[in-house]
């Protein structure tokens, strides 16, 4: 296998999200909630931070959910959730159909790969390498719609979101060891 990593990301690519507890799932129902593939509210950002499980181990995935709990107060690493990059696309086409009698304009929705160096900033350079330092394999799923903090999403984005965190779209894989270092539970 080659160490490059290409930009186009491919319609089967597993892309993978950290979980934080309570933030992006319920913990007693063990469901990822819509916050999990929400676009944060933050002045012109529209991503959603992921993972492109072809070019890292599940080991590093957590690793990096690890780190984010570090970050935020009051939030616990819970473990990993998958959706395949063709469901982004899924979700789109059932966000038409289900507002196709209503005013709302369709927002769209992608996969973007988005390598990010040692200190977190996105490398505009090529190639990119799995061994290059920093998050390499980084990757966004991008909403063309930026968020605003404390107006609620559009319906047609909330329809998409709803879409994603349903079971049979996406998978949440609770941690079964998360104070080890290591990913020891299933991921696909």
């Amino acid at each position: 296998m080659s160490d490059l990593i290409p930009d186009e990301i491919d319609s089967e690519e597993i892309l993978v999200r950290a979980i934080l507890h309570p933030l992006f799932c319920s913990r007693s129902k063990n469901t990822l909630n819509s916050n999990a593939f929400s676009p944060p509210p933050r002045k012109g950002r529209s991503d959603v931070s992921v993972i492109r499980l072809k070019y890292c181990t599940p080991t590093k995935c957590k690793k990096v959910g690890k780190e984010l709990a570090e970050k935020l107060s009051n939030q616990s690493y819970f473990g990993l959730a998958t959706v395949v990059v063709s469901v982004l696309n899924d979700a789109y086409d059932y966000a038409v159909n289900a507002t196709q009698d209503s005013k709302e304009q369709p927002i769209g929705i992608k996969a973007v790969f988005t390598p990010l160096d040692i200190k977190r900033k996105l490398r505009l350079d090529r190639p990119v390498r799995i061994s290059d330092a920093g998050l390499p394999f980084h990757a966004d799923i991008v909403y063309d719609f930026c968020p605003i903090e404390g107006q609620p999403l559009p319906v047609f984005v909330k329809i998409m979101i709803d879409f994603l965190i349903k079971p049979s779209n996406s998978r949440l894989y609770k941690d079964p060891s998360p104070d080890l270092n290591i990913w020891e539970g299933p991921l696909q």
